[in-house]
Order: structure tokens, then C-alpha cells, then sequence
């Protein structure tokens, strides 16, 4: 099935790539410029007070700074030494340490791009969305308990689907925020007194990085599970269920439910946690949770308007007498389908 989640984290990060490097150029030409005239006229005070005039002069600190200095000008000189040694090992090692923790067999996970851990992410989830058509399948329009217990179901997992795919799109925040005026942060690195800018800079990079690998346990923990216990749904060879409706409600049935509410947390805790270790702040738990709510909210609407309706709408002549008796006789939830 085609992978939505991918479709939308690509747009946004070669929107996002294409935005801060047209913005890091930018900015890197008026900054090299203004650099050049620091750096003269600190040595022009080194070589020219401290040395010929008062005779008092640190080699080796001058040195040190001299060649800190030059570093710097290197990285804001070209924009290729930043997005092939910051930008670049930085987000391949995320992707990498992600892909590891969310897969059961690491080694075959095909690409070396987000979007593919996206796709088995929204495949493996996948699953409990088609469980929830068999459910609807396997019953009728007059066990309505049943059928509201396949649609709960999924609420939890496309929660948690939003939360996954929330935290990836910070990431790219994260990055475009720090690229777009990297040039700046740079500048800082070089001069002791606003280094604390550019190691701040990181931190917001790596707040960043470390909630999508931690996101990535919880989810590979996640997909875990949802296999688990997806063991004990009665699914014979066909890819049917047989007796679907015994198994809803069932001991397996809310330890799935359960399972997925625990998810949540483990996820919402993810951002929390890399925010603690980067030292960044908080995470972006509550950006999070409104993306989550609003697929959850997105995944309800479209099961209620292609599985409810479309049983509606099989409801006709003698079947639409039999709900509307039913009804009437409080029958309604419990008649089995052949009454």
C-alpha cells in the first residue's frame, strides 16, 4: 500500500533542505565578510600592540587561536565542509541508529532513508487496521458492540502512528532551524565568549536526533508486541477471520487495547527523555500529541464513513424492517445475523 506518512516527510524535508541551504548561503556571505574584518583586526592587535609595541605576546595561545580561527573561516568560506561534516554524518548516524532499534531483523532493512523506516512503521501498523476490517467484515450491522470494539481498537495505534510521524518532522525542525542560520552559530564557535551559542546550537540538534531513536525503541517495542499478541486473533490461511466476534471483548482483546495506551507513553516519554540528555529543554511531547490527535481523529472519521456507512447502505427492504423491529424490541445489540 502506498506509504502516506513517507509522502509527507519527504515534501517537508526537501522543502525544508532546499530552504536552509538557499538560507545558509545567505547568510554565509554577509557573515564571511564581517569574520574577515574581526579576524584582521585581531591581528592586527596581536602582531601590531601585544608583540611590536608592549613586547608581550603567548605563541602558543596564538597559535591555538590562530588556528581555531582558520577552521572556522574553512566551514563559513564553503557550505559543502558543513552539510558534508556536520549536517550529513549527523542525520545518516540518526537513521541508522533508528532503522536498528525499530526492526526485528536490522540487516534488512532496504534504503538508507527515513522514509523507509517510515514504511515499515506504517506497514507493520498497518496490520491493526486490517484486523479491524476483518472484524467489520466477519459481523453485522445488528452486533453494533462488535463493531464499535474494532473501530476502538485502532484509536490508540493511529495515535501513536501521529506521534511517530510527529517526532520525525521535528527532527527536520530541528536541523532546519540550526542549518538555515548555521553560518551564525559558526561565527560563534570561533570567540570564546559566544561559543556557548554554537554548543547550544548542538544540543538543539541533538534533542532532535535522540527523540527520533528513542521514539524508534517505543515503536520497535510497539510492533513487537502488536505481533504478539496478533498471534491470537483467529485468522485462518486465507487471511480471514473465523469468529471474530468471540475474540473482541476477549483477555487478548484488551491486552492489545491496553497495549497500545502504554505505547502512547512510552512515546510521549521518548521526547521527554532527549530533552533531559541533550540538555535542550523539553521535548516535543505536546506538538506531538495535537499531531496524534488529529489522525486519530482523521482514522475515526474515515471508519466511521467507509465501515458504518457501507453497512447502512447494504441494509435494504426486509433488512431495514428487521433493524427497525429490533430496535423496537430492544434487540438491536445483541441479535445474532441470522435472526
Amino acid at each position: 500500500m502506498a506509504c502516506s506518512s513517507c509522502a509527507i516527510y519527504q515534501k517537508l524535508d526537501s522543502l525544508a533542505s532546499a530552504y536552509s541551504h538557499k538560507t545558509f548561503d545567505v547568510v554565509a556571505a554577509s557573515t564571511i565578510k564581517f569574520y574577515g574584518v574581526v579576524v584582521t583586526l585581531w591581528l592586527l592587535w596581536q602582531l601590531g600592540v601585544n608583540w611590536l609595541y608592549k613586547g608581550d605576546i603567548d605563541k602558543v595561545d596564538l597559535a591555538k587561536t590562530f588556528v581555531c580561527f582558520l577552521i572556522v573561516g574553512l566551514f563559513l568560506k564553503s557550505s559543502g565542509y558543513y552539510w558534508d561534516y556536520v549536517y550529513d554524518p549527523i542525520y545518516n548516524t540518526t537513521i541508522k541508529l533508528a532503522q536498528a532499534v525499530i526492526s526485528s531483523s536490522p540487516g534488512q532493512v532496504p534504503g538508507d532513508r527515513i522514509e523507509s523506516m517510515l514504511q515499515i512503521v506504517e506497514t507493520e501498523l498497518g496490520r491493526i487496521f486490517d484486523l479491524q476490517k476483518m472484524i467489520s467484515a466477519d459481523t453485522s450491522f445488528y452486533q453494533l458492540p462488535t463493531m464499535i470494539g474494532g473501530m476502538v481498537l485502532v484509536l490508540p495505534f493511529v495515535f501513536i502512528w501521529g506521534l511517530f510521524l510527529a517526532y520525525t518532522v521535528d527532527a527536520i525542525f530541528s536541523f532546519l532551524v540550526i542549518s538555515a542560520l548555521a553560518p551564525l552559530y559558526i561565527l560563534c564557535a570561533a570567540f570564546l565568549s559566544f561559543r556557548g551559542f554554537s554548543i547550544n546550537a548542538l544540543r538543539i540538534i541533538l534533542q532532535g536526533c535522540l527523540t527520533v531513536v528513542f521514539a524508534s525503541v517505543a515503536m520497535g517495542f510497539t510492533i513487537a508486541v502488536l505481533k504478539h499478541f496478533m498471534a491470537t486473533v483467529p485468522i485462518n490461511g486465507s487471511g480471514t477471520t473465523e469468529g471474530a466476534a468471540s475474540w473482541v471483548f476477549s483477555k487478548e482483546y484488551w491486552n492489545l487495547f491496553l497495549i497500545g495506551f502504554i505505547s502512547i507513553l512510552f512515546h510521549l516519554k521518548a521526547s521527554s527523555i532527549a530533552g533531559v540528555i541533550s540538555g535542550a529543554g523539553g521535548g516535543p511531547g505536546a506538538a506531538g500529541a495535537v499531531v496524534g490527535a488529529a489522525m486519530m481523529a482523521a482514522g475515526v472519521a474515515q471508519m466511521a464513513t467507509s465501515k458504518v456507512g457501507a453497512k447502512a447502505m447494504k441494509l435494504g427492504g426486509t433488512g431495514a424492517d428487521k433493524l427497525f423491529e429490533a430496535t423496537k424490541t430492544g434487540k438491536y445489540a445483541f441479535a445474532k445475523p441470522g435472526d
